[in-house]
């Protein structure tokens, strides 16, 4: 195996390497109570306040377990924040994120909404305009354990 070869399956390992570990963080969110997919956007007062650390400082503050990643609009490229993560309690949303709004799904159970999430973070960790990722410290997850 020449030298560029073996580069490009190394890189293909890692990325598999990268890909298995968010896939064992989100499903063990989905095993735990209250899962939502929460978005957090900004209003015209405070887009130029619009960063990680206050996504971050939130989910610390109101979820349990999260993964999540920063994201721009499609249409108006608006910087916000998608998030995957367990409630630590009931909360007032509107008051919680004084940035602008909170959108929040709850998570019903099955395969593909999940398989969905884990597209979209796997494909926007791979944009050139967006590479922070917010998660909890511990997730949970035994390493050992295989899904």
């Amino acid at each position: 195996m020449d030298l560029l070869q073996k580069a490009f399956e190394n890189a293909k390992h890692q990325d598999y390497k990268k890909n298995y570990r968010v896939y064992q963080r989100i499903r063990a969110i989905t095993t735990m109570e209250k899962p939502y997919f929460i978005t957090l956007t900004y209003d015209e007062a405070h887009i130029k306040k619009a960063d990680n650390k206050n996504a971050k400082e939130w989910c610390k503050e109101y979820l349990t377990h999260y993964y999540g990643n920063d994201d721009y609009g499609k249409l108006n490229e608006r910087y916000h924040h998608h998030i995957f993560g367990n409630f630590i309690q009931d909360i007032d949303l509107n008051k919680s994120w004084k940035y602008g709004s909170v959108n929040v799904i709850k998570w019903k159970g099955g395969d593909k909404a999940i398989a969905k999430y884990i597209m979209r973070i796997k494909n926007h960790a791979h944009k050139s305009n967006t590479n922070n990722i917010i998660k909890s410290k511990n997730t949970g997850i035994n390493k050992k354990s295989e899904w």
